[in-house]
């Protein structure tokens, strides 16, 4: 049913509605409206956990009561710290409107006890962990309000964090610097007000104790109590815990911690000691042998090799060492062979407890070089013949090493001669050439081998290949094939051949060859090209170093040196002669002045030759020159009888000598080696007195006068007493033909014969018929001064009218220069 209202009623509800309004005016609150709440600087919850420990937040709130104050509402607000509105809660009642909101009191709101936020949002999802603002606010019906201030909440779901880490968990605090502590370590740790650690026992009993505000520290453990005492060998657990502002708690253990101070005996050996890695088969390798106690405790083992400057050339690591045995093969870790050297091995073992012994190995040896040593022969070809001379071959042998060093001498056949042994140090020898029975060997060819193997199984073999035995005489020949020779001769005689023969050509080191004299001292030696061939023939020219050699008896030495040691020395049987001197020519003559016609009586001269020459005469012959040197007669020795030849004075075509000249008896001789000799002897020929018919006639060409004149003085001295004496002869001759006259007749030359005839003819008359004339009576003067009768005598000049030989005949023409002489009754 619809309410119906009249004015009476209407006026009275406003006025008493007024009324209540002014009274209620006249007691209500005005201001700000205070708020108590707890003040902390910030609030650390851990909501998400709902582990029941600081799962939200509680505040208590306190709005003291205060006259006139009447609450309409109240709020909770919880915003971000960038300010993002995230939850609010609260309560709030609103004045009622119109009469009866002017004549009814509105309600009062009781604000809670405390305030409470859980960490969720407006959708009941939790908030993120971070920093929120929380504030609380009330306001009454007169629109007075009042704020808390903002409280920092921290919300913190995330508990504290660490990871704990140590290098090893077993260690042996010995002092020896290896895991001689324990150091815990926290990885990815979150700051925290507070953390503790400790060390327990397995059964939980605690040994040590560590804490730390902020970040967790190193935990260094000595395994040493928290009395200083050690702690017992066995294991240990190592608890860490921590909670944080928000109640968020954290607890984690390292477990496994084991204390133990036990070492354990490791040995390392290797054999030999020293090895030759040339792939032989003689020791290619070192064998190194591992003995190592708690292998069930080793974490880690290897084996190195080191040189002797202590770098690593090559490792083994554990899997290789399971046998115990290993066999180094001198290579480095690429298998690249090492260089030569010491070297030695190197054992690490590691154990769980942090013991890391070093073990070494004897020092060996790495050597791929054979031994080395030098082994020579003083010569390699003998003669033990006890002639001094190379009987003996030494062997020279040198090695810096010390082993024990074997020698073997042995024929072609590889049989055994002679053995020899030195131990440490290597000596030489002398071989004479005997075996080991002391007999001297056949001849023929032997070697020598010394061999050693080092203590790295490297062997070595040094050898004298051939070592030749000859005792073999050597004798030798040397032969001239003259016995006499000239260097001044022709090719066939100038040189001298020796020839040389040996009985044993071959192994010849020197020979030489020389001309010695009678004395015995070197004139000549030859150098020969080639020192081991004896040449089959040597010439010798006569020269010397100093020259040509004199003159004399000389012997050819040859002397041949051997490598085996024989030396020869032969000298010529007999000597050869150097001979430079033609033969040596004698001659005797019967009387001289040789007359061989006087008148009727014919003579002849007796001409005795003797020719010697020590080489010997090959040849000699004899000839008469005339006075202008021209041969007149050829005499060869066959026609000497016993060295005898009985000239009648005649030429070879029968013509006279040429009275009053001296002619030349020479002699022509050769000996065996070329050298070749003539001796001259004088001839003077008498005057001839010829018979021609009834007439005696003298003819004289032999005396000489001043060109063109008649003058025979004025001429050379020699030639003068010449002229003197053949006209002294001649008036001697003349005078024993006192009954006789004599016509002396003059005779030139024609010089210009072979000119025209008017040449001729002009020289004859102008010159040569005057000239005749002139020289015969010149003669005829003469000869009167030497008693020789004017009256007897008559002279006429020829010219050159009648000549004896053609006046072109230039070598004989001189006999047309002549005085004759015709003696008749």
């Amino acid at each position: 049913m619809k309410r119906s209202w009249n004015a009476a009623r209407l006026l009275r509800t406003v006025a008493l509605g007024t009324l209540v309004v002014a009274l209620v005016s006249c007691a209500s609150f005005q201001g700000d409206i205070p708020l108590d709440l707890d003040d902390p600087q910030a609030i650390y919850i851990s909501p998400r956990n709902q582990d029941g420990i600081q799962d939200e937040v509680i505040l208590a709130l306190d709005i003291p009561e205060m006259q006139g104050l009447r609450l309409a509402g109240w709020e909770v607000q919880i915003v971000s710290e960038s300010g993002r509105d995230v939850f609010s809660y609260g309560e709030q009642n609103f004045k009622p409107t119109g009469l009866r909101g002017l004549l009814r009191r509105p309600p009062v709101v009781d604000p809670p006890e405390s305030i409470r936020w859980g960490g969720t949002d407006y959708n009941g999802a939790w908030v993120e962990d971070g920093v929120y603002l929380l504030s609380v606010s009330a306001w009454d019906y007169s629109n007075n309000r009042g704020s808390s201030p903002d409280i920092r909440v921290v919300v913190d779901n995330t508990p504290p964090r660490a990871t704990v880490v140590a290098p090893y968990t077993v260690f042996a605090p010995t002092g020896d610097g290896r895991q001689d502590v324990l150091e815990l370590q926290h990885q990815d740790a979150s700051s925290e007000d507070l953390w503790t650690a400790e060390i327990v026992t397995a059964e939980g009993t605690p040994v040590k104790s560590f804490r730390w505000s902020g970040l967790p520290q190193t935990a260094v453990w000595d395994g040493s109590g928290t009395d200083g005492t050690p702690a017992a060998d066995g294991a240990y657990r190592y608890v860490l815990r921590s909670t944080d502002r928000a109640g968020n708690s954290f607890e984690t253990t390292l477990d496994d911690i084991v204390l133990d101070r036990r070492s354990f005996a490791v040995n390392l050996t290797v054999s030999p000691l020293a090895f030759s890695p040339n792939g032989d088969g003689v020791q290619d390798t070192v064998e190194f042998t591992i003995r190592v106690d708690g292998r069930e405790q080793l974490t880690d083992i290897g084996l190195l090799v080191k040189n002797a400057r202590g770098v690593t050339v090559r490792t083994y690591p554990a899997e290789a060492l399971t046998s115990g045995v290993v066999r180094f093969d001198g290579r480095d870790n690429t298998g690249r062979r090492l260089a030569e050297g010491v070297y030695n091995g190197e054992l690490r073992a590691v154990y769980l407890n942090g013991y890391s012994p070093v073990v070494s190995s004897q020092p060996f040896e790495l050597d791929v070089t054979s031994p080395q040593a030098t082994v020579r022969a003083s010569w390699t070809l003998f003669s033990p013949d006890g002639d001094g001379r190379r009987d003996t071959v030494t062997i020279t042998q040198h090695s810096r090493e010390t082993l024990d060093w074997y020698g073997v001498l042995s024929d072609q056949n590889g049989g055994i001669v002679r053995e020899y042994h030195w131990v440490g140090r290597l000596g030489s020898f002398d071989w004479d050439g005997t075996d080991t029975r002391g007999e001297v060997v056949p001849d023929g060819a032997y070697r020598y081998t010394l061999t050693a193997t080092d203590r790295a199984g490297n062997s070595a073999a040094f050898s004298v290949p051939r070592i030749v035995v000859d005792t073999r005489p050597t004798p030798v020949r040397v032969t001239p094939r003259r016995t006499s020779f000239n260097p001044a001769a022709d090719a066939e005689y100038k040189a001298v051949e020796f020839d040389l023969a040996t009985q044993v050509p071959d192994g010849v080191s020197r020979w030489g060859f020389a001309v010695i004299d009678e004395a015995g001292n070197e004139v000549m030696r030859h150098q020969p090209a080639d020192i081991r061939t004896v040449a089959e023939t040597i010439t010798w020219d006569g020269s010397s170093p100093a020259g040509a050699a004199a003159e004399g008896l000389y012997f050819g030495r040859l002397e041949v040196e051997y490598e085996k040691g024989n030396l020869a020395n032969e000298v010529t049987e007999y000597p050869v002669r150097l001979d430079r001197t033609p033969p040596a020519i004698n001659v005797t003559m019967g009387q001289l002045p040789f007359q061989p016609v006087d008148d009727e009586a014919r003579n002849t001269l007796r001409i005795a030759v003797s020719v010697s020459d020590p080489s010997g005469v090959r040849q000699w012959s004899a000839e008469i020159l005339d006075p202008m040197g021209n041969r007149f007669r050829q005499i060869p020795s066959r026609s000497f009888r016993n060295g005898v030849f009985q000239w009648d004075g005649t030429s070879d075509s029968g013509e006279w000598v040429q009275s009053a000249s001296d002619y030349t008896l020479a002699v022509h001789a050769e000996d065996s080696v070329g050298n070749r000799g003539s001796a001259e002897f004088s001839v003077p020929i008498d005057i001839l007195v010829m018979r021609v018919g009834d007439r005696l006639q003298i003819v004289i060409s032999s005396i000489y006068f001043k060109p063109f004149t008649a003058d025979f003085t004025d001429v050379p001295a020699e030639t003068r007493r010449t002229n003197l004496a053949t006209l002294d002869r001649l008036a001697e001759i003349l005078s024993r033909y006192r009954d006789h006259n004599i016509e002396l007749e003059g005779h030139a030359v024609r010089v210009l014969w072979n000119r025209p005839e008017s040449v001729w003819q002009n020289e004859e008359n102008q010159t040569l018929m005057p000239l005749s004339t002139a020289r015969a009576r010149a003669i005829r003067a003469a000869l009167v001064q030497r008693g020789v009768p004017a009256a007897r005598m008559t002279t006429v000049g020829r010219g050159g009218w009648a000549p004896v030989v053609p006046h072109g005949d230039e070598q004989n023409r001189w006999k047309n220069r002549r005085v004759e002489f015709f003696l008749s009754q």
